[in-house]
């Protein structure tokens, strides 16, 4: 029984930008190096590894895992449940395992943060988390089959069957590596928000899996009815991670490394704020006035709109 993606985020249907009249000088951006989108399963284990260990660590720390986490429709066991859900499945995904009947009961849905919702509430109704250490101790061992499976697997390009985003949908073992590492991410800052415990994303981790979460995934989130008639071409760049081409053609989005072609926009963004506000954690309001996000290029404009161009799970 899995889930992934996250609960829906109460007041945030979709990302919100917020216009900010800033002005930058010429001299307020310099260009980061950006490295391609890495497949190295070992660095996407050793993120798993490392942000699972601070997750179970806060986990055990807590004294009443029914709390409510703010803005979401999730307890801290609840989101306890999800993430073990998630390590649990997608460890038997990589390790070549049949996961399919686990969603038998699960109808397909043509939009992915439907299908992701009611994958959630079918897993999360299913798993029960009461005790901290237990609910710790058994995050950490199928956190650690998960990493495990990652660093064994012979080609992380490989594609194996995700039938929680559908039944015939398949994704590359480094994109499902790198959702987990993004999910760990988020749902630990949750966790922590839960617990009222002051909580930092690593930008080193978040480095490492958001330009792969990114490229593979923006396709599939895009709203139709948004992103209708419309023809732009973005480059996002994330800082010290990597550059990606985004480009929306009536409807359809498609991702990738940056190339050569014409870009209309660009948007400079830090890979944490880009985590978080994808996830609909943070209003992008917030990374544009804190210098994290803003947009440049022969049109610049188009920067508040790509959200909008896009449905969060």
């Amino acid at each position: 029984m899995l889930a992934v993606g996250g609960p829906r985020v109460r007041g945030l249907r979709s990302i919100t930008w917020i216009r900010a009249d800033l002005r930058w000088r010429q001299t307020a951006y310099r260009p980061v190096t950006c490295r391609l989108v890495t497949t190295d399963g070992a660095a996407l284990a050793a993120v798993l590894r490392t942000e699972s260990g601070r997750l179970c660590q806060l986990l055990a720390a807590g004294a009443d895992v029914g709390r409510p986490v703010p803005g979401l429709d999730w307890t801290v066991a609840e989101v306890a449940a999800h993430l073990l859900s998630v390590y649990g499945v997608f460890g038997s995904a990589v390790a070549g395992e049949d996961v399919s009947s686990l969603f038998a009961e699960t109808p397909d849905s043509a939009a992915l943060a439907e299908r992701i919702a009611a994958v959630n509430d079918f897993a999360v109704a299913r798993l029960t988390v009461d005790d901290p250490v237990e609910a710790s101790a058994a995050l950490a061992a199928a956190a650690d089959r998960l990493a495990s499976a990652i660093e064994a697997h012979p080609d992380l390009a490989q594609t194996i069957a995700t039938p929680w985003y559908g039944s015939t949908t398949t994704h590359e073992v480094a994109t499902v590596a790198a959702l987990a590492g993004s999910e760990t991410l988020v749902h630990t800052l949750d966790i922590a928000r839960g617990l009222g415990v002051r909580h930092r994303l690593s930008a080193a981790s978040a480095a490492v899996v958001t330009p792969i979460v990114f490229a593979k995934m923006l396709p599939y989130t895009v709203d139709p009815r948004a992103a209708r008639g419309v023809t732009v071409r973005y480059e996002v760049r994330l800082r010290g991670a990597a550059r990606l081409r985004v480009a929306i053609e009536d409807g359809v989005a498609t991702a990738g490394p940056a190339g050569s072609g014409p870009i209309d926009c660009v948007l400079s963004v830090t890979p944490t704020a880009a985590l978080l506000t994808g996830f609909g954690r943070r209003p992008v309001w917030r990374a544009v006035v804190a210098g994290q996000s803003f947009a440049y290029g022969r049109k610049p404009w188009l920067g508040p709109q790509f959200p909008h161009f896009f449905r969060h799970p």
